[in-house]
Formats: C-alpha cells, sequence, structure tokens
C-alpha cells in the first residue's frame, strides 16, 4: 500500500502541426510549415511510493514517436527517449534530515531539416543531468533546503535548431 504503478499507452492526431521547416523568417527565427494527418504514438510507465520506511522513490520513462501522413519520423526536435529517477532518505537517527538526488536522462534529438552535411552541427547527443539536495526541518513549518543541481555541469542544448542549453551547475 505505499508503492503506486501506472502505466499508459497513447495516440496523438493533429491537423495543421507546426514544424520547423528549416528555413528562417527574415528576422532570423525559424520558420514553419503546417502538417496535417500526423500522429504520435507512445507509453509511459511511472513508479512512485515508499520503498523501506524513510526510503522514498520516484522513476517513470517515457517513448514518444511522431509521424507526419506518409510515415516519416518528424519528431527529431523531440527525445524519443527520456527517463527520470528520484530518490530521498530520511535517516532514522536523524528524522529532521532528509536527503536526496535525482537522475533525468534523454535520448538524442535533431533537426529533421538539416542537411546530411550539418546534421551534426543540429543534433544533441543523448545525456543526463544529476540532482543533489538536503533540507533539515528545524520545526514542521520553518525548515533549510539546499540544491546542487546539475551536479557534474553537463552543457547540453535544449533546441536542436539553437544554441540554447540547459541550466548550468548551480546551488540554490
Amino acid at each position: 500500500g505505499r508503492l503506486n504503478a501506472s502505466a499508459a499507452v497513447f495516440e496523438v492526431r493533429k491537423d495543421n502541426l507546426a514544424v520547423e521547416d528549416g528555413n528562417l523568417t527574415p528576422d532570423g527565427n525559424p520558420s514553419y510549415v503546417a502538417l496535417d494527418d500526423t500522429k504520435g504514438r507512445g507509453w509511459e510507465v511511472d513508479v512512485a511510493g515508499q520503498l523501506l520506511p524513510g526510503w522514498s522513490l520516484q522513476a517513470g520513462y517515457a517513448r514518444v514517436v511522431t509521424r507526419d501522413g506518409t510515415g516519416a519520423d518528424i519528431g527529431g526536435g523531440l527525445p524519443k527517449h527520456q527517463f527520470k529517477l528520484f530518490t530521498t532518505w530520511k535517516p532514522a537517527p536523524l528524522p529532521a534530515l532528509t536527503l536526496g538526488g535525482g537522475l533525468y536522462w534523454q535520448s538524442r534529438f535533431y533537426s529533421t531539416f538539416a542537411d546530411a552535411a550539418l546534421r551534426d552541427v543540429y543534433t544533441q547527443k543523448a545525456f543526463s543531468v544529476v540532482n543533489l539536495m538536503g533540507r533539515y526541518a528545524f520545526s514542521r513549518s520553518v525548515s533549510l533546503t539546499l540544491n546542487l543541481n546539475n551536479v557534474f555541469d553537463k552543457a547540453y542544448r535544449t533546441e536542436a535548431t539553437r544554441h540554447e542549453y540547459g541550466m548550468p551547475r548551480s546551488l540554490m
């Protein structure tokens, strides 16, 4: 009774879906083309709960593939696979202390409109990011939390066609 799991299978159909066409507008932003009869299919599994007294876990995995009306893959700008794991532990001798850590991983993604010669430039390889946290509860209403995000200072792009990067290592 302390562990929950869910699984989902889904299909999304869209007409008039805006997809980057590999060109730029006059102001330098990506231009888009509207595609009809697109289909996104995928599945997702999630598990969350308390594994042992004081030890909690939340994990999930998702896979999604998006295709146009001819069956061609149009989802290259999004990762096909994503995995998330976060766990916390409250040591019994120190009930006010909570320690935790998380891992986020995603598969590569790329611009489906990049020339073969430029495909490497417009591809973000698979990557993972690790986060850590610690919390001390001084009372029911006052606590101090420290989060160390992107522990290994992994550089990764958030979009295939732009050089916009995820957050570097930070302490909050």
